[in-house]
């Protein structure tokens, strides 16, 4: 093979490798192209109520509509920080996580109770079974790019909350 003929064959396998790359970027972006999610158990009908005595915290993570890999990473992480971050309160059933689904009729209230505009990672604190107060964490979408500093937020976050702070 002579060169020309060779630099061009090498020109068009680049272009060519370019071209798809570039192609996966856009579909990725636009979410045309999803990352594979392990399937995480089903968004609950309604939240978990609280018992009638003590205190007790829970972390909802509230969705509603089509989710992208996105919410999946916030949903797979937030439950991860809270599992994984406070074993000893979870298996206590003083401090719980929670996926709930804000499309199903009996659950939309919380867009309202909450301040809900996206799917959002909220605390709540019961007493008595009575919701006493919540927080909404806001920076949860700003902190995905760094798992570990996402962990740790939500886990302080978390503590802070426990902690009436």
């Amino acid at each position: 093979m002579s060169a020309p003929v060779l630099r061009k064959a090498v020109t068009a396998v680049l272009l060519a490798f370019t071209a798809f790359s570039v192609l996966w970027i856009v579909l990725k972006e636009t979410g045309a192209v999803q990352r594979r999610v392990p399937a995480a158990p089903e968004a609950s009908v309604s939240p978990t109520p609280a018992p009638a005595e003590g205190e007790r915290f829970a972390v909802y993570y509230f969705i509603g509509g089509k989710r992208c890999s996105t919410c999946h990473k916030l949903e797979e992480y937030t439950r991860e920080a809270v599992e994984k971050g406070f074993p000893d309160l979870v298996r206590s059933g003083v401090l719980f996580y929670e996926t709930v689904d804000c499309d199903l009729p009996q659950n939309q209230h919380y867009i309202e109770d909450y301040e809900l505009y996206a799917k959002s990672v909220v605390l709540v604190q019961f007493e008595g079974g009575r919701r006493v107060r919540w927080r909404k964490l806001d920076g949860v979408w700003e902190r995905l790019r760094d798992r570990e500093g996402f962990l740790e937020w939500v886990r302080s976050q978390v503590r802070s909350f426990m902690e009436g702070k």
